[in-house]
């Protein structure tokens, strides 16, 4: 070291010191805090972002359902219109009775729902028959409807139907097993009356008290002969 020093007085400017290398303890150090700061480099990125991302790809799905939505009712706009005809009415009829129908079939014909989940039972139930009655309505209209259902030879099945629906809708909501099991029978029980009741050939019979024409031209006979 002393002759490096000698020869650079002696040929030239001295040349500044080399630092002293770091001792091997303290590299570790270094190299722990090069590593601790290594993951501070991504959150400075916006680009990184996962819930961005997940919104732009989100946005991206959603308007490519919108647009294949739209694209499937132009193609099917030809068939959805009304070649035969039927008027609105008729058609809203058919399509309440129909979900009716579903409804019902399913409520009655499944014993494993009503043994295992008679909330459901009464639920499916009352459903049935909200949407029969519904279809009734969308086919004679509302104010003819009414009038028939509170016509004296209709009131009873009526008052019987909306009083036994009401309880059933109740504990089938609330998901009470007995009440459901008891009401569910009895709205179906007043339903099927009120069915069966507006069938042909199921009217009142008519009273055995003759007509008032029969009474003023029927023959007068005396007995006193």
């Amino acid at each position: 070291a002393t002759g490096a020093v000698a020869s650079d007085s002696g040929g030239g400017p001295a040349a500044p010191p080399k630092k002293p290398p770091l001792p091997k303890t303290a590299r570790p150090a270094a190299a722990g805090t090069a590593g601790a700061s290594a993951p501070l480099k991504p959150a400075a990125e916006p680009e990184g972002d996962p819930a961005a991302a997940l919104r732009s790809s989100s946005k991206t799905s959603t308007l490519a359902m919108t647009r294949l939505v739209v694209r499937a009712l132009a193609v099917a706009q030809p068939y959805l219109r009304n070649p035969l005809r039927i008027p609105p009415r008729i058609g809203a009829a058919a399509t309440l009775f129909v979900l009716s129908f579903w409804f019902l079939f399913g409520a009655v014909t499944s014993l494993l729902r009503l043994l295992l989940k008679p909330a459901d039972f009464a639920v499916n139930l009352c459903l049935g028959s909200a949407l029969h009655y519904a279809a009734l309505v969308a086919l004679r209209g509302v104010g003819r409807q009414l009038q028939l259902m509170a016509s004296a030879e209709r009131l009873p099945f009526t008052m019987a139907t909306a009083t036994s629906f009401l309880a059933a809708a109740y504990v089938g909501l609330r998901g009470e097993r007995l009440g459901s099991y008891l009401f569910g029978l009895m709205h179906l029980a007043a339903f099927g009356f009120d069915l069966c009741s507006r069938l042909p050939g199921s009217r009142t019979p008519p009273s055995r008290t003759p007509p008032s024409h029969a009474l003023t031209h029927a023959p007068v006979t005396c007995g006193c002969q």
